[in-house]
C-alpha cells in the first residue's frame, strides 16, 4: 500500500498546478481515504451478502457518530483498527441474526445498552495517548457525547415503536460496542493511575 500511496502522491504534485507544501499530509490524506472507502467497501459487501444491508448502514452511521465523540481505544495502526473495526462490524452482524432467532435478545440487549449508556454519559469523552483533550475540547466533545447518545437512544425507539426493530438493535448493538471501546480505556487508565 505505500507503494501505490507514494505513486499517486507523486502523480498529484506532477499534475497539480499548485505547489503542494506537505507532501506528509497529502500522503496521510490518501492513506485514510484509501482505508476508509475499502473498509465502506467491506460494509456493504458483508451487508448485501447477510441480507441485511440497511441494517448495516444504520449500524454503522450511528456507531461512527457516538465513536468519534466519546473516544476511547484506539489501535495502535491503521490496518489493526480496519481488522477490529470489520470484527465489530460481523459481531453486529452474527447478533442481529441470533436475535431473529432468539426473541429475548432484544431486551437483553436493550437493557444492557441502557446499563452502559449510562457508562458512556458519565465517563465520555475519554481522550487517548494520540489525541489528548484540553479543557475547553473536554466540554465541548462531553455535550456532544451527551446530545449524540440522547439522539440515538430517542432513534432507537422511534425504529422500535414503528416496528422497525432490527434497525432499533444495531443501535444498540453500536451504542454497547462503543461503550467497550470506551471502557478499555478507561480501565488501561484506571490500571496505571492515570487521570481518568
Amino acid at each position: 500500500m505505500e507503494k501505490v500511496i507514494a505513486s499517486l502522491v507523486n502523480f498529484i504534485i506532477k499534475n497539480s498546478d499548485d505547489e503542494i507544501k506537505n507532501q506528509e499530509i497529502l500522503k496521510y490524506g490518501l492513506e485514510l481515504l484509501i482505508l476508509k472507502t475499502f473498509f465502506v467497501s467491506i460494509l456493504l459487501i458483508i451487508g448485501i451478502l447477510s441480507g441485511n444491508i440497511l441494517e448495516s448502514i444504520v449500524f454503522t452511521v450511528s456507531f461512527s457518530q457516538i465513536r468519534s465523540i466519546s473516544g476511547g481505544y484506539h489501535a495502535k495502526s491503521r490496518l489493526s483498527c480496519l481488522i477490529i473495526s470489520v470484527l465489530l462490524f460481523i459481531v453486529a452482524i452474527l447478533l442481529l441474526k441470533i436475535q431473529t432467532q432468539c426473541k429475548w435478545l432484544f431486551w437483553g440487549i436493550a437493557g444492557i445498552s441502557f446499563i452502559l449508556s449510562i457508562f458512556l454519559f458519565i465517563v465520555s469523552p475519554i481522550d487517548t495517548e494520540n489525541k489528548r483533550l484540553d479543557e475547553a475540547e473536554y466540554q465541548f466533545f462531553r455535550k456532544k457525547a451527551h446530545f449524540t447518545l440522547a439522539i440515538e437512544i430517542i432513534i432507537a425507539c422511534i425504529f422500535l415503536l414503528i416496528g422497525l426493530k432490527s434497525m432499533s438493535f444495531m443501535i444498540l448493538i453500536g451504542l454497547i460496542e462503543a461503550a467497550f471501546l470506551v471502557s478499555l480505556e478507561f480501565l488501561k487508565r484506571c490500571f496505571s493511575n492515570e487521570k481518568v
